[in-house]
């Protein structure tokens, strides 16, 4: 999709996740606080920009739209 959208990125973005997963190191992600407190998360910008930016190129994001889905269904749950 970024190549699709004209976006050049700086690393391999599987390498970026890998490293974002296993150095955590005991740190407790933003949106993961969220969730705990029961607050509203960034979804809409993080995940819910992958999907617009997607669609706008006419390319499937169909993982992304589910986690979207998914979170926003949880948000909901707390009402």
């Amino acid at each position: 999709m970024a190549r699709a959208l004209g976006i050049t990125l700086d690393d391999d973005p599987l390498a970026v996740i890998h490293e974002a997963v296993t150095h955590a190191h005991g740190h407790r992600r933003s949106m993961l606080q969220d969730v705990l407190a029961r607050r509203p998360t960034e979804i809409d910008v993080l995940n819910g920009g992958i999907v617009r930016g997607a669609r706008e190129a006419g390319l499937p994001a169909p993982l992304n739209q589910a986690v979207t889905a998914l979170i926003k269904g949880l948000e909901q749950s707390w009402a």
